[in-house]
């Protein structure tokens, strides 16, 4: 059996009397469909009556689980569009920064590319240029960084939905 339908049972046989009858009055669409069918079961099982609802409209999409829907590629894959997003967002970050240096057409500045910080630095009086492995480094690891945060962030979102 499906854990979370197994989790879910669980929570449902552990709601006291009220609660239970709280989730089968018929009033509310807060629930999940499966939740009512579960809440159901149990108060069978417990011998208290109650009103049947309208399995109809408990059927209706409002009330079914959320990540059977076209969402449920984007739910599930949460985590892996926050985190690509963000690296985007910084690729873009830095291409920006080297068509904005590169515009400059100054020919004995020194020209530093990199955002936030450098890796490649071009120019000066004598034609100097160099890469730096610490700054390409550091933006490698600031860029996995906010991404993986990013990431976990909509993921966390995602589970209080």
């Amino acid at each position: 059996m499906n854990d979370r339908r197994q989790q879910l049972m669980d929570q449902v046989a552990a709601l006291p009397d009220k609660e239970l009858l709280h989730v089968l009055d018929g009033k509310n669409s807060d629930y999940r469909f499966e939740t009512i069918v579960y809440a159901k079961a149990e108060a069978d099982k417990r011998g208290l009556a109650y009103s049947q609802p309208d399995m109809a409209r408990l059927n209706s999409p409002l009330t079914r689980d959320p990540t059977r829907g076209p969402g449920r590629i984007f739910r599930k894959h949460i985590f892996a569009i926050g985190f690509l997003v963000t690296l985007s967002v910084i690729i873009l970050a830095n291409y920006v920064n080297y068509v904005h240096v590169s515009s400059l057409g100054c020919d004995d500045c020194f020209l530093n590319y990199g955002f936030p910080y450098t890796y490649y630095q071009a120019g000066g009086y004598a034609g100097g240029y160099g890469l730096s492995l610490s700054g390409l480094a550091l933006d490698v690891a600031i860029s996995l960084g906010a991404g993986l945060a990013v990431g976990l962030l909509c993921k966390i979102c995602n589970r209080r939905i």
